[in-house]
């Protein structure tokens, strides 16, 4: 019979394990639309993680080729398996989570091009 404790707190996600089960990610925030495949811009997966306390959502699918690494905020979600179709590959250069935390994120591709650091 499994260790179960009275305080217990909601996992992130049903599937969730290990040390970042209880990750709250951006609980509680806004929830921001990616709708375009464009690199920088309006509704850009770049604006959208840069903005913390929040959760990332995809209303495209395809590929998002990035002209400079991306840096992501702290306090944040990103929910790649709401991209409809085949979902969303980051690609060409890379995506950073140094030094942040509460973090959750789910269902991405991340492709590091020939150009990549």
């Amino acid at each position: 019979m499994p260790c179960v404790f009275a305080e217990e707190k909601p996992a992130a996600f049903p599937e969730a394990e290990g040390f970042g089960r209880f990750a709250t990610g951006g609980t509680g925030g806004e929830t921001v639309h990616v709708t375009t495949l464009a690199d920088s811009g309006t509704d850009s997966f770049r604006e959208a993680v840069s903005k913390p306390r929040c959760t990332v959502t995809f209303d495209v699918s395809g590929v998002i080729r990035l002209k400079a690494n991306v840096a992501v905020c702290h306090d944040i979600s990103i929910l790649g398996q709401t991209a409809p179709g085949y979902g969303v590959t980051l690609y060409v250069r890379s995506v950073s989570f140094s030094g942040q935390k509460n973090v959750i994120v789910r269902y991405l591709r991340f492709r590091e091009g020939m150009t990549g650091d």
